[in-house]
C-alpha cells in the first residue's frame, strides 16, 4: 500500500487558499490579500500634539512662623516737652526698639515699664525722627522691621545757662507752666550746688530720673502720689550713683524742692497723680537747662 494518501477536495481547499496568499498571481491578488497589502502600505499617521498643561491656581503664601509687628499709622504729631507712648501690635513675645537720635527723642528705659513692648519717649527738640521696631518669638525668630515717623513741633529747649557766680548773660526763659517749677529747679541748682561738675552732670542725671517718673505715671505703672514719691527718691539716688556723683552735693537742692511743692500739695493744687506727673516734667525741664 502506498505511503502517500490523497486528501479529499474539501480538505484541500483551505490549503490552496493559503498558498495563493503566499504566492499571488501576476496582475492581481485575492481581494482579502490585496486589502492586507493596502493596510501594510498605508502611510503612518503623525502623532497628535500633546495638550498644553493647564496653569495651576496661585498658591497662598505659607506662613514661616516668624512673628509679626504693626506700629500706629504715622506720622505722629507732638510738641516739644510731650511724652509719646507707642504700643505695637505684635504676635511676638518681645520687641526691640531703636531710637537713633537720643538728643531729640529721649527714651524711657524699658526696665522701668510694666510692659516692655511699649516705647515711651520724651520729645526734646523739634524735627522729624524715625523709630524702628523688631519683634521676636520664643524660637528666636525676628519679624520684618517696622518703622514710625514722629514729627515734633515747637521751639527748641532753653540753651546753656550761666556758669557759677554772676554772669552778664540772661537766664533762660521757661514756658509758663502750672507750678513754675522749671525756673525754680534751675535757679536752685545754681544756688545750692556750687561744684560745677557735680551740678552739670547731676542735673542731667536727675532730669532723666524725673522724666522717667512722669513716664511711669503716663504708662499707668504708678497710680498714687505716695508710691510715685518713694520711687522717685530711689530713682534719683540711683541716677546720681550711676553718674558717680556724691548725693550730698544735691541734698540741699532736694530739700528746697520739697519745701517748694509742699504748699502746692496742701492747697490741693498738686494732689492727683497727674498733677505730680506735670510737676516732674517741669522740674526735668529746668534741670536740662543747667550747664
Amino acid at each position: 500500500m502506498s505511503r502517500f494518501r490523497f486528501v479529499s477536495r474539501a480538505a484541500a481547499l483551505p490549503l490552496l487558499a493559503f498558498l495563493l496568499c503566499l504566492f499571488p498571481r501576476v496582475g492581481g491578488a485575492p481581494p482579502h490579500c490585496a486589502a492586507e497589502n493596502q493596510v501594510a502600505e498605508s502611510p503612518r499617521l503623525s502623532p497628535l500634539p500633546l495638550p498644553k498643561p493647564m496653569p495651576l491656581p496661585p498658591q497662598d503664601r505659607v506662613e514661616d512662623g516668624r512673628p509679626t509687628i504693626e506700629l500706629p499709622v504715622g506720622p505722629l504729631q507732638a510738641s516739644v516737652g510731650d511724652f509719646l507712648i507707642i504700643t505695637p501690635k505684635t504676635s511676638g513675645v518681645a520687641v526691640a526698639w531703636v531710637v537713633p537720635n537720643a538728643g531729640s527723642l529721649s527714651r524711657v528705659p524699658p526696665e522701668e515699664l510694666s510692659d516692655a513692648k511699649k516705647l515711651i519717649v520724651a520729645c526734646r527738640r523739634p524735627g522729624t525722627q524715625v523709630v524702628y521696631a523688631l519683634a521676636t518669638n520664643e524660637k528666636g525668630q525676628f519679624s520684618d522691621q517696622a518703622s514710625l515717623r514722629i514729627e515734633v513741633k515747637g521751639e527748641p529747649g532753653p540753651g546753656p545757662g550761666p556758669g557759677p557766680g554772676p554772669s552778664p548773660e540772661p537766664d533762660p526763659v521757661f514756658p509758663d507752666k502750672r507750678y513754675k517749677l522749671a525756673k525754680f529747679a534751675y535757679d536752685t541748682a545754681y544756688a545750692k550746688v556750687p561744684d560745677g561738675a557735680a551740678r552739670r552732670n547731676g542735673a542731667e542725671a536727675l532730669a532723666t530720673s524725673f522724666e522717667g517718673a512722669a513716664a511711669r505715671i503716663a504708662a499707668g505703672t504708678v497710680k498714687d502720689p505716695e508710691t510715685s514719691l518713694v520711687e522717685l527718691e530711689a530713682s534719683n539716688v540711683a541716677a546720681l550713683k550711676a553718674a558717680r556723683i556724691d548725693r550730698a552735693h544735691w541734698d540741699a537742692w532736694g530739700t528746697a524742692l520739697q519745701k517748694e511743692w509742699h504748699p502746692l500739695n496742701v492747697s490741693g493744687k498738686m494732689k492727683t497723680i497727674e498733677d505730680f506727673a506735670d510737676a516732674y516734667r517741669e522740674v526735668a525741664l529746668g534741670l536740662k537747662s543747667v550747664r
